[in-house]
């Protein structure tokens, strides 16, 4: 990923990746830092600016972490109109939206699933 940006800095993926690869890491500001970059590379990406406002969230960021959820929303819901089976977003939307931990345990989480949309 590092040479694939000593080329280019503005390659969606290897930002991207690099990010998640720093959030396992652990370094977390880095993480922010990259979720940050790839977040404005790509506007369509909801993955990027959800990760993102859970790294700012876990920072204790949580006003900047509620900021990049909305936008995060506003993404998933462009996708969801393209691709409305997308189960990936729609799992993103509800943790987003409603503040909760996905967790099949979670009624409220399954049923919005089981509705197969928000």
């Amino acid at each position: 990923m590092l040479q694939a940006l000593a080329l280019d800095e503005d390659l969606f993926e290897a930002q991207f990746f690099l990010a998640r690869n720093l959030r396992l890491q652990g370094d977390r500001e880095a993480a922010v830092s990259r979720f940050r970059i790839a977040s404005a590379l790509r506007r369509s990406d909801f993955r990027s600016g959800g990760l993102l406002g859970e790294e700012l969230r876990a920072l204790g960021r949580n006003k900047e972490a509620e900021y990049y959820w909305l936008e995060a929303l506003e993404r998933i819901d462009g996708e969801l109109e393209r691709h409305p089976d997308n189960a990936g977003a729609l799992a993103l939307w509800t943790q987003y939206d409603r503040g909760l931990e996905p967790h099949e345990d979670n009624p409220e989480f399954g049923m919005l699933l089981a509705l197969g949309k928000p």
